[in-house]
């Protein structure tokens, strides 16, 4: 079961009857926060001051449907006079402090939500785990010997523990779709190449990053979708086809939670069309390895010699591993893209949505992320990732409740499908 947490509605009354103990609520849990731990979930949280102004301010917005919604925002996001770290110690050494704010920063101003602050992520967003070696490991938000996921860890920590209903992240490879799995959240992740990851965003792999969002609940994903994307319910029903092809991927208990879900949801299941996809998919981890490596390589190589020390040594290793990839690696990864999207694409003529497991397993546990590991998540999220599509993840819960979560892949980001996904799995329950 999902823990209880404060719906936008509830933020939204909290302000409404007073901005001061609104704001009061936030700050008394963010102090509650052992420090250790708030170091490697929060970069950055405004000065008291500062908030309560714009807690004062954001009362007067509550007719919009972002109106006075308190929101964070991952650490690669600029935000004008702040230093944007990106999980790193020296970046806002030599990138400086930002003059100007992200387009989303500025998007979310005019929908008259409220900037609480920025989250922290694994470093420079090279990771799905939410372990950072400078400012610590993002536990997971209810149990402390696990991780949140990454590398979007410190918002999806807001969302699931509660603070606030709704946080930004980033997703080059799943880290969107990881933590929200692992934290037992919705998540979001859009069409890569939009303005809010080209204008104002820290880059990792350009032809796979792309911005995103995670809510608590599902009417709070379906308000944020209608805000931002215009997407609202049509009641029209939905073909979906289930990705059953992972029994020896997917942890059991797991697998069959999924298998539930796709059951309220009126899923197909082909298993000759899941084998045949499951061969398609085959390689899809080391594919999205050579090409993230190589741009985030031509990002980096300016300070990657000079700076090696000031990089953990697993990431300094991935970014430099760019430079050892040849020309044919990149042809053959980009063949790879080609062959995949065309497959998803030929699937989605016959179905409007395609469903695959997010995670093979629930929150690892601290310093439990191993490369083997992350391979088995980039084999699940990789696909996604080349397809270029927008993804909605829903949360899977176990009965000791960790979760899991599923990718719901459709075509177009105008599309009501997914308000008509969640509705259906709420009606279903």
């Amino acid at each position: 079961m999902m823990p209880a947490r404060d719906n936008i509605d509830a933020w939204k009354e909290r302000l409404r009857r007073d901005p001061k103990e609104a704001l009061n609520h936030i700050l008394n849990r963010i102090a509650s926060i052992p420090e250790s731990e708030k170091k490697a979930i929060f970069s950055h949280i405004p000065e008291d001051k500062n908030l309560e102004s714009s807690f004062i301010k954001a009362a007067e917005n509550l007719d919009q449907p972002l109106g006075g919604v308190p929101y964070l925002l991952k650490d690669l996001f600029d935000v004008a006079g702040l230093e944007t770290h990106c999980g790193s110690p020296f970046l806002a050494e030599v990138r400086g402090t930002p003059g100007n704010s992200c387009a989303l920063f500025d998007d979310m101003e005019k929908h008259g939500a409220l900037f609480c602050g920025k989250t922290q992520m694994n470093e420079f967003a090279y990771g799905l785990s939410g372990r950072n070696d400078h400012f610590g490991s993002c536990p997971h938000p209810y149990f402390p010997d696990r991780l949140s996921g990454g590398s979007s860890s410190g918002s999806a920590w807001a969302v699931g523990s509660g603070l606030v209903p709704l946080a930004f992240g980033t997703d080059t490879g799943g880290s969107i779709r990881t933590p929200a799995s692992f934290c037992g959240i919705y998540g979001m992740r859009l069409f890569p190449g939009n303005a809010w990851i080209t204008e104002g965003a820290f880059p990792l792999a350009p032809t796979f990053d792309t911005t995103g969002w995670f809510t608590g609940t599902a009417d709070d994903m379906i308000t944020t979708l209608s805000a931002l994307l215009g997407t609202t319910s049509d009641g029209k029903h939905r073909r979906g086809f289930y990705f059953d092809a992972y029994d020896d991927m997917v942890e059991p208990n797991l697998l069959e939670k999924y298998r539930i879900t796709a059951q309220k949801l009126d899923l197909a299941i082909i298993p000759d069309h899941s084998t045949i996809l499951r061969k398609v998919f085959e390689g899809a981890a080391e594919h999205y390895k050579v090409i993230v490596s190589i741009e985030a390589w031509r990002t980096h190589k300016g300070w990657l010699e000079t700076h090696r020390h000031d990089y953990s040594e697993r990431v300094w290793d991935r970014i430099h591993g760019g430079s050892q990839r040849t020309m044919d690696d990149l042809l053959a990864a980009r063949d790879f893209s080609d062959y995949l999207r065309d497959a998803v694409y030929e699937l989605l003529v016959d179905f409007d949505y395609l469903v695959i497991p997010a995670v093979p397993y629930p929150a690892i546990v601290k310093d439990g992320m191993t490369e083997d590991i992350r391979t088995a998540l980039l084999q699940l999220t990789a696909p996604g990732s080349f397809a270029g599509l927008p993804i909605l993840t829903l949360p899977v819960f176990l009965d000791n409740g960790l979760s899991g979560g599923l990718q719901v892949i459709y075509r177009k980001e105008t599309d009501n499908l997914p308000v008509n996904v969640l509705e259906a799995l709420d009606q279903a329950e």
